[in-house]
């Protein structure tokens, strides 16, 4: 492994510690969620230990909110942004969408509102989603999702290029179908986070599937798995023989068992996640 620069060490650390004064709560589901893996998003509620996130995928969400900001600055200033962000609240839910805007036309003077959903991609996603004028599946989802729960029915997934800053845009208007689906969905994974019991691995989700092999949770669904070189592939990122370490294997055991998940973490909201699990995971002198 590259040591890593002074900056960058320095860096990594003022992100940690920024990580465990995050006041976004976790015990609700989040509607971005709702195209993601079905484990992931009851993991998500269920606040079971996981690592925080590193220097490097800490200034990913860092762009993404940059570009958030910079086009609701835009809209702002071409007269057309209603809300930078709208939130939605319900008992089970919280979340927010991104920019509420209102387009007028000849017909429609007083214009009409819509939600618009930012996104960035690299040349190659970014390609395929122009060349076959189509969203990635989870971004169309999200949308809906959104569009039902805010009750405005028109939407625009915007994307940018990460790499050429060339932009795409997809209309979308509010399918009823699709959008009862996924607030069924919803309903169906926070009935089983109450009860602490998570859905089965989706199809396809093996341990080498690229989504997999990103999730934070990895080490629990996959537990065991080895590379081709016999290697463990996702080991627990915790010291052995810490509270954190232990918390782990009786979640796996219970996972294994068909039991209910233990309830590991007190707080609420995802820095009490982070404190704690840096609390635990540490070995008794």
């Amino acid at each position: 492994m590259a040591k890593l620069g002074l900056l960058e060490n320095m860096m990594n650390r003022h992100y940690e510690e920024k990580q465990k004064y995050d006041t976004r709560p976790m015990r609700k589901l989040h509607p971005s969620t709702i195209g993601m893996c079905q484990r992931r998003i009851v993991f998500d509620i269920l606040m079971v230990p996981k690592a925080p996130n590193d220097g490097q995928l800490s200034r990913i969400f860092e762009n993404g909110h940059s570009m958030h900001t910079r086009y609701e600055k835009l809209f702002e200033e071409m007269g057309i942004l209603v809300e930078a962000e709208r939130k939605l609240e319900a008992e089970n839910i919280s979340g927010h969408t991104d920019a509420v805007i209102r387009i007028s036309s000849f017909l429609n003077p007083e214009g009409e509102l819509y939600l618009v959903e930012l996104k960035s991609a690299f040349s190659k996603s970014f390609k395929w989603m122009k060349e076959n004028n189509t969203p990635k599946t989870e971004h169309k989802y999200q949308l809906t999702f959104y569009m039902h729960l805010s009750g405005i029915h028109k939407g625009i997934i915007f994307v940018e290029n990460k790499d050429t800053q060339e932009v795409w845009e997809y209309h979308m208007e509010y399918d009823p179908i699709l959008g009862q689906q996924l607030m069924d969905k919803a309903n169906w994974l926070i009935d089983l986070a109450q009860k602490r019991i998570l859905p089965n691995i989706p199809k396809g989700y093996t341990p080498s599937y690229y989504k997999c092999v990103q999730c934070p949770y990895n080490f629990y669904c996959h537990n065991g798995s080895l590379t081709q070189k016999g290697e463990e592939r996702y080991p627990i990122p915790f010291l052995f023989g810490s509270e954190a370490y232990q918390d782990v294997l009786n979640i796996i055991l219970a996972i294994h068992n068909h039991q209910p998940i233990p309830h590991v973490i007190q707080g609420d909201t995802n820095g009490d996640l982070v404190r704690e699990v840096a609390e635990k995971n540490k070995i008794a002198q």
